[in-house]
């Protein structure tokens, strides 16, 4: 029998799937899924990177949302394939593999860091609106100088994903829908 999920992480995975469950039926498809990122970002990036972010995007599907052959997911099919990141490590790997993408696509060649703009740029991707996006980036500034490292980006996507507990990190995808 497995273990019952951790009620605020489940509500962090619910902030999550209604992000891409735009017509709000309980359902994710393939192509609202991949459609809802890779338009944007695409946009955003350079075309030597497009071609890493569609395969990552797709190994997203696949590991975390609905496997090689589904179409379409549930909330609760979602939550029990992000629940694989706590016993299986080589998926923490491909998680953070996809957030460096995220984090270069929008990140200007001849920077390091995110700025406020950035990060809302990032989340504009998603859906989110630019005012919700000052306290996650605050958020996500652990050091507290006005910008975003990669590693404070990856760090807090993963933590996202893997953390059972209330952190700032639960902001990590704009508004907490606690």
């Amino acid at each position: 029998m497995a273990v019952p999920l951790q009620d605020f992480w489940v509500r962090k995975m619910r902030s999550l799937f209604v992000i891409f469950d735009k017509d709000a039926d309980g359902v994710v498809t393939k192509n609202d899924f991949l459609g809802a990122v890779e338009d944007e970002l695409k946009a955003s990036m350079k075309e030597i990177k497009t071609g890493s972010f569609e395969h990552l995007l797709l190994n997203v599907w696949v590991e975390f949302w609905g496997g090689p052959d589904k179409l379409t997911v549930t909330f609760d099919e979602m939550c029990s394939r992000y629940a694989r990141l706590f016993n299986e490590p080589n998926l923490r790997n491909l998680m953070a593999e996809f957030l460096k993408v995220c984090f270069d696509a929008v990140v200007p060649e001849e920077d390091q860091h995110l700025t406020l703009d950035g990060y809302t740029l990032f989340l504009r991707n998603y859906g989110v609106h630019p005012l919700s996006v000052p306290p996650s980036f605050q958020a996500i500034d652990t050091n507290h100088d006005g910008l975003i490292t990669r590693e404070e980006f990856v760090n807090a996507g993963i933590e996202f994903f893997t953390c059972t507990a209330d952190t700032p990190a639960k902001l990590f995808i704009g508004p907490f829908l606690g």
